[in-house]
């Protein structure tokens, strides 16, 4: 009986004494450890401060009523790894992953069997799986946050990045253009992250990419064990800035005519394409711009094109890229067209200024024919004799010819030094140069010194021929006509945001103002333009109540002469122009000429723009006379063309209706 007491005691101080030694050792491992080996704050990964890269908020385009067109949003997605959510936790009777489906759900509208689906179909132990992109909403950012106080959902990671709005979505995606994604520079210096940056790639978001960048910065945390960040106020950051606002001139009310009068358009004369520009004349401020068609998306949907791909199948892809971006072309400033007789005041311009004619010269027209050495030019409106305004009027290409030709000696050989002043003259308009300061802006078309002669090329040129212009251009040069002969770069940026908020407004550009008429010159032709849409085919348009000026061309295509280009600018009240339209119609396929298609686009949207903005009538005699004809409708009765499938008049030899 004694034995067993004696081994049971034996055996309980030796685990006594083996437990004593296993505390010792460890006590002595713990003093080693925190008091000859500790080890500094800093240098423990848990502790280490951790630089967060930090990106300011881009700036916003602004309309000129305070509207916001384009603006940033702060968008998070939800990610996290196959491995790190497991599939059951059987000590705990849960489902981690059927869980997380169904919080999803509740919180972010995301479908259960998604979620499911994605965690089976990870094809590595631990692929990176995104569960949401994109929310936008600050309480389902919260309520998505929450889900890692959970311990079996520490493993979710957020990725928060800024993102572009269009408000208005499509409608102005060819001039706010795009963002892109850009990679960082070989030679940036040691501290710029090495991600790349969103940067605005074309219309204004490149153009303003000065002003609407934000800078980088970064803040510096330290984590706990669940990785929350805990801000040490030791640690000062490296700030960040947001984004300057830019101010535009576009005016909403005067936008939403212009869209309305555009879907009329195409309804109505099935252009293939058409754009229409609001200006006032008085300081060329971009108050509109519309075309149409517009893209389907503000960002174009670019393919990519597969490696070994045949080339068949990459031409389709460069061919379907290609129609992609054609839809996102600024066309007021991207695309150039012919002006035909809608140019003609402008040359008339020059011949009144260096006295070459004068507003009573009267010309003789040959009916309708005349010979130009061994060209023939031919007008639409036969007339014998006609004066400077009935040149305008009748829209004659033999009277206009004639007027221009006394510009120059009648002995001058090609490429003569006597050309030059028209050079110069077409030069001082904006024509052949940049006007507005878009990326990817066309230059057009200005024939050279060397190719210019009597009877071709200055011919041509006096009635719109032989030159390519923009719409931009065209309406720059038609504005200073209408404000006393100053010629005035176009603008569409009013003012940038101060440092204090404020508005700062922005100077003109160097060169932006010059004298291109002379004030008598520009008097004499406002009068003869009013009168071009009293008496001729535009009065149909003129809104009641109001005086307008304006001109009508229709052009052939000089790439494809089957094609026609119709346009008209006019502007309103013709005394004190408030409004300057240009309307541009490529191939329209019903309509003759431009007095029954732009012109009718054109009368009809000044009209609007009148009442819209209350401006005061200055023929209030003509309320009395009845309906307002720009308002009521006028059935086109097509022309069927010899040998043309479209109902328009496709010829180089021809003027247009008036």
């Amino acid at each position: 009986m004694r034995e067993p007491l004696r081994r049971a005691r034996y055996l309980s101080v030796f685990f006594v004494v083996l437990a004593c030694v296993l505390l010792a050792a460890a006590g002595a491992r713990l003093c080693w450890l925190q008091v000859f080996r500790q080890l500094e704050p800093d240098s423990v990964a848990a502790w280490r401060p951790i630089p967060v890269r930090e990106v300011g908020r881009r700036g916003d385009l602004i309309d000129a009523r305070g509207g916001t067109i384009a603006t940033s949003l702060r968008e998070v997605s939800l990610f996290v790894g196959s491995r790190d959510v497991v599939e059951e936790v059987a000590a705990l009777h849960r489902r981690p992953r059927e869980e997380l489906a169904d919080r999803l759900a509740r919180v972010a509208g995301v479908d259960p069997a998604a979620t499911l689906a994605k965690f089976r179909e990870a094809k590595t132990a631990n692929q990176w799986l995104c569960l949401a992109r994109g929310v936008r909403d600050p309480a389902v950012v919260a309520d998505l946050r929450a889900l890692r106080r959970d311990p079996l959902f520490r493993g979710l990671t957020f990725e928060t990045r800024w993102v572009r709005d269009h408000s208005r979505g499509a409608l102005f995606a060819p001039l706010l253009g795009w963002m892109g994604w850009q990679p960082t520079p070989a030679d940036a210096g040691p501290d710029v992250p090495r991600d790349g940056e969103s940067v605005g790639v074309a219309g204004l978001e490149e153009t303003c990419e000065p002003a609407l960048k934000p800078t980088r910065g970064r803040r510096f945390v330290q984590r706990d064990a669940i990785a929350r960040d805990m801000i040490d106020p030791e640690l000062l950051p490296i700030p960040w800035r947001d984004g300057r606002s830019v101010r535009l001139t576009l005016d909403p009310i005067a936008q939403a005519a212009v869209e309305t009068a555009l879907d009329g358009a195409m309804e109505e004369f099935d252009p293939e394409w058409a754009q229409v520009l609001v200006l006032d004349p008085r300081t060329s401020d971009l108050l509109a711009v519309g075309q149409r068609p517009t893209p389907p998306d503000p960002t174009p949907e670019l393919r990519s094109i597969p490696a070994g791909a045949t080339a068949a199948r990459r031409a389709a892809i460069e061919a379907e890229n290609a129609e992609t971006l054609r839809l996102h072309q600024l066309l007021m400033v991207h695309r150039v067209y012919p002006p035909g007789s809608a140019f003609k005041p402008l040359m008339l311009g020059l011949v009144l200024d260096r006295g070459a004619a004068t507003p009573d010269a009267i010309v003789d027209c040959g009916s309708g024919s005349a010979k130009f050495g061994s060209r023939t030019i031919h007008d639409v409106h036969p007339k014998a004799c006609l004066d400077m305004a009935g040149v305008l009027i009748e829209s004659s290409n033999i009277g206009m010819t004639k007027f221009v030709q006394a510009l120059v000696p009648t002995d001058s050989k090609r490429g003569a030094k006597a050309f030059q002043p028209v050079l110069d003259h077409l030069d001082a308009l904006g024509f052949g140069r940049r006007v507005g300061g878009f990326a990817g802006e066309e230059d057009g078309m200005v024939p050279p010194l060397k190719l210019m002669d009597r009877n071709y090329s200055l011919a041509s040129l006096a009635f719109g021929q032989q030159i390519q212009v923009t719409a931009l251009q065209m309406a720059a040069a038609c504005a200073s006509l209408a404000n006393g002969g100053i010629w005035r770069a176009p603008r569409l940026l009013d003012a940038v945001e101060g440092d204090d908020g404020e508005w700062v407004e922005l100077p003109p550009l160097p060169g932006g103002e010059r004298a291109v008429f002379t004030p008598a010159t520009a008097a004499v032709l406002r009068g003869m333009l009013a009168r071009v849409v009293d008496e001729g085919g535009t009065r149909r348009w003129k809104p009641k109540g109001w005086s307008m000026a304006g001109k009508t061309g229709t052009a052939q295509d000089e790439q494809a002469h089957h094609l026609s280009i119709s346009s008209y600018w006019c502007f309103a009240p013709a005394a004190a122009p408030r409004f300057l339209v240009m309307t541009v119609l490529h191939h329209p396929r019903r309509g003759r000429f431009a007095a029954d298609n732009a012109g009718k686009v054109a009368g009809g949207l000044m009209g609007e723009l009148l009442e819209r903005f209350s401006i005061p009538q200055d023929r209030p005699e003509e309320l009395a006379s009845g309906p307002d004809p720009a308002r009521a409708p006028h059935p086109l009765v097509a022309t069927p063309l010899a040998g043309g499938e479209r109902d328009v008049v496709a010829s180089r030899t021809v003027g247009e209706g008036r």
